[in-house]
């Protein structure tokens, strides 16, 4: 897969730090802009803290920025079955969420925009991690790998942030300054700390861990947030450190297997189930190959 495909989408923090936009949000307004963006990250109803920070902080940041420019919340769950007829009839969101096992399917089909040549605009893939650039010249996604008998392992995600397939040019560029006002951004600016600062309090108040993430990024900004992760951090550090460490070894981060992933978790977590449900009676080489055979088949089918 050539990178210009696979960065039709934009990592997000969860352990993978959102990589979103250096120049947008300190840019001026241009003259006579006018239009709205609709806001498919915008959080769940139930989710009243984040709408919360979103509200205080991101939105009138933005109003700022781009005062006739309506940002317009539109919380949607990426979902398959849902997104395809989305995208057919001109609907999917100006910004979404969506999981790493999607985005080789949903470039290779056109149904997010490519936004390659806005990143290189905006200055972004000079200062992408080697690394991370690396693993997008493939499918998009990391996971540390077992070094071997003894060995700590896990699967390890992330949010990517994908675009409308309809969206301009400028719909992009105004839905990348909403992102860098959140903070997901290789630049230090005073927006970007407001975001970073808000998004950890919002995490601290909830009890969720503040950790690092993978620096999608180099240079300053790292240690920028690093910075305000530490002030707020909730958790020993010294627990998580071993993954961390891990996690800079060469040869750690790897690419998923490719294919439609998510019904691959779907027969495996079949298989876990009947494991915990009597594990002193299963069959467990029957079960792998049983699924094995089973994904087998929805590879052949693709």
């Amino acid at each position: 897969m050539k990178m210009r495909k696979v960065l039709s989408m934009i990592l997000a923090a969860a352990m993978v730090l959102g990589m979103v936009v250096c120049a947008g949000a300190q840019q001026a307004k241009a003259d006579g802009e006018s239009g709205s963006i609709t806001l498919g990250i915008w959080p769940e109803d139930t989710q009243t803290e984040a709408i919360a920070v979103h509200e205080n902080t991101y939105v009138p940041a933005f109003n700022e920025l781009h005062p006739d420019v309506e940002a317009i919340p539109a919380y949607y769950k990426y979902s398959p079955d849902t997104y395809v007829a989305l995208a057919t009839a001109g609907n999917a969101p100006t910004v979404f969420e969506s999981w790493y096992t999607e985005p080789e399917k949903l470039i290779r089909n056109g149904q997010v925009k490519d936004i390659t040549d806005i990143l290189e605009e905006r200055g972004w893939l000079d200062v992408m991690s080697p690394a991370i650039r690396d693993l997008l010249s493939d499918e998009f996604f990391l996971a540390p790998m077992p070094a071997g008998p003894g060995g700590h392992f896990t699967l390890m995600g992330g949010t990517p942030y994908f675009f409308s397939p309809d969206a301009t040019d400028e719909e992009v560029n105004w839905a990348l300054d909403y992102l860098e006002i959140m903070g997901k951004s290789p630049e230090v600016t005073d927006a970007a700390r407001d975001g970073w600062i808000a998004d950890a309090q919002y995490r601290q108040d909830a009890g969720i861990p503040v950790i690092p993430a993978f620096p999608a990024w180099t240079g300053a900004v790292v240690d920028e947030q690093n910075k305000i992760i530490e002030e707020y951090s909730n958790v020993d550090m010294s627990l998580w450190q071993a993954y961390y460490d891990f996690s800079k070894e060469e040869g750690a981060l790897r690419t998923e297997e490719p294919g439609d992933t998510q019904t691959m978790y779907s027969i495996l977590n079949g298989v876990l189930q009947a494991i915990c449900a009597d594990p002193a009676n299963v069959d467990i080489p029957a079960l792998m190959e049983q699924a094995n055979a089973d994904y087998q088949a929805v590879l052949d089918a693709m």
